[in-house]
């Protein structure tokens, strides 16, 4: 069994826009004399509204070359969603024998399916299935996803939240090594502003639907993805740290709440002068919790994830003979 000629091995993680071609291959054991054709069903308790699928029949002609082999293909289109925290509902395959009996009375006999009795379809869901190109990176997205998820955030803001996430951080990894941002460069906030804003504009699993500037909460915003607010900041004159982001998260927090919403997204370039190497980019995503105003322990407490993008990096061979201090606490002393 195949989606879009890829063979299944696993739960199938499908585009919810796009009509699919699910392929089926049956082998059989010879037909008894009765048997007038074999039906090939995908039984599911989601209806045909939310996932449309294919119910295929075979004569007994229509085998391929090896005539216990049948081979037959479909539309797949995927209508619905799963939570976060939760597995995609399986579809059991069901094959039957159907034909008359020496009475002339319809017939039909189940067949036991070896292989792939039953498989598993979802769409593909931002906070499960972050794709960047670092894949320790993607693991740490996924947990705070799925953590938020775990804490009760609504799925409707968890979804935009998490495709906004992921395009800043496809766009801030690419920055850090860009040469536009390297050291000795001087960039702008408004220049940073207008890159990262071109770059979401152009990324696909956004469909456009990317603001800047629309006026919110007694002030104008950076950019907003389907009601999820992410701000941007340049900082120069020391580390951005999660320590030091804390004078940053007041603003989203209160345009998040603008919008009823508890989650929002930090995007802070730092172009520090860098006296120490960068570290790999999962240590610089991190989840703050902003106190809310006359309260010790909110119902609804708000999250703002911050990710640091490092820029004015030196060239690696400015490295070279400088004594970088090390830690004690290496898993290899």
């Amino acid at each position: 069994m195949s989606i879009d000629d890829t063979l299944l091995t696993g739960p199938a993680i499908v585009d919810p826009t796009l009509t699919h071609t699910l392929s089926l291959q049956v082998q059989t054991d010879p037909w008894p004399t009765w048997v007038e054709r074999l039906d090939a069903e995908l039984v599911s308790t989601l209806n045909d509204a939310e996932l449309q699928r294919p119910a295929l029949t075979w004569q007994r002609h229509q085998h391929t070359g090896d005539p216990d082999t049948y081979e037959g293909k479909g539309s797949l289109h995927v209508r619905y969603a799963v939570p976060t925290t939760q597995h995609a509902p399986p579809v059991l395959v069901r094959l039957t024998w159907r034909g008359t009996d020496e009475s002339g009375n319809p017939k039909r006999q189940p067949l036991d399916v070896a292989g792939h009795r039953e498989f598993r379809v979802r769409p593909y869901d931002p906070a499960r299935d972050a794709t960047t190109q670092y894949e320790v990176f993607d693991e740490h997205l996924l947990g705070i996803y799925e953590k938020l998820a775990t804490a009760g955030y609504p799925h409707n803001q968890l979804q935009p939240f998490a495709r906004l996430l992921n395009a800043i951080s496809r766009v801030g990894l690419a920055m850090t090594w860009n040469k536009k941002y390297r050291r000795g460069q001087h960039v702008s906030e408004r220049q940073f502003h207008d890159d990262l804003h071109a770059a979401l504009l152009a990324d696909p699993t956004l469909e456009g639907r990317v603001e800047r500037g629309t006026a919110l909460g007694h002030g104008y915003l950076d950019t907003r993805h389907d009601g999820i607010t992410a701000e941007l900041k340049v900082a120069r004159d020391q580390p951005v740290t999660p320590g030091t982001a804390t004078k940053y998260i007041g603003q989203p927090t209160q345009y998040a709440a603008a919008d009823g919403v508890r989650l929002s997204i930090l995007a802070v370039l730092d172009m520090s002068r860098k006296v120490l190497p960068i570290g790999t980019p999962e240590n610089y995503l991190f989840a703050l919790g902003p106190q809310q105003h006359g309260m010790t322990a909110p119902h609804s407490p708000s999250v703002v994830v911050t990710l640091v993008i490092n820029g004015n990096l030196p060239v690696p061979s400015s490295w070279s003979r400088r004594r970088t201090p090390i830690t004690t606490d290496t898993p290899c002393p």
